[in-house]
């Protein structure tokens, strides 16, 4: 729909492309229409319409402010509630596959819950009205929270942040300056 392109449901699509059954935000930056439009058959028109029936029935039922698996937000609105743009979060999310997705989150918006509590410290009631959490519903905002803090810390972290990643003798050689080293009383 983003392309004003319909693609009928019996096409196939290399899964290099997909993320989540919908195309990557790569792969729309692709897209280009190379026949000649023309006339859909009566059956073409039957399935664009399931097609939009489904779609605006699921946009009813979704009581989610801010869905981060959703391609409709913008970059402009991941810098703004997580502090990290699209790119950023995207690579975040890849490198924590051990993230569950719950009954009510997905992976995307678990880590996206977290991040948005430490950017702007809303409320647990705030949160779970944003990410479309009924109140007392398991998880609670802490244990996703809780969960998400212990896989950063344990996955992203050490590989990431921090001198973890290289030997001791790579940072001598490759990463101290004049002034750290008089900073940390090392000798010369």
């Amino acid at each position: 729909m983003q392309c004003r392109t319909f693609c009928h449901p019996e096409n196939r699509c290399c899964p290099n492309h997909l993320g989540n059954g919908v195309f990557s935000d790569e792969a729309l930056g692709l897209i280009r229409l190379q026949a000649t439009p023309r006339s859909l058959s009566i059956l073409e028109c039957e399935a664009l319409i399931n097609l939009l029936t489904e779609r605006v029935s699921a946009l009813e039922k979704q009581s989610c402010m801010f869905d981060f698996n959703s391609q409709n937000m913008e970059d402009e609105d991941y810098k703004c509630l997580t502090g990290l743009n699209r790119a950023q979060f995207n690579t975040l999310a890849e490198h924590n596959d051990d993230i569950k997705s719950r009954k009510n989150l997905n992976k995307k918006n678990c880590i996206a819950l977290f991040l948005v509590k430490l950017r702007v410290d809303l409320s647990q009631k705030v949160l779970e009205m944003m990410f479309g959490m009924k109140p007392k519903q398991q998880p609670r905002v802490s244990e996703i929270f809780q969960d998400v803090l212990v896989l950063l810390t344990n996955n992203f972290v050490p590989r990431h942040l921090g001198y973890g990643h290289i030997t001791r003798e790579d940072y001598a050689q490759l990463h101290s300056t004049t002034i750290s080293n008089r900073l940390c009383r090392v000798p010369s």
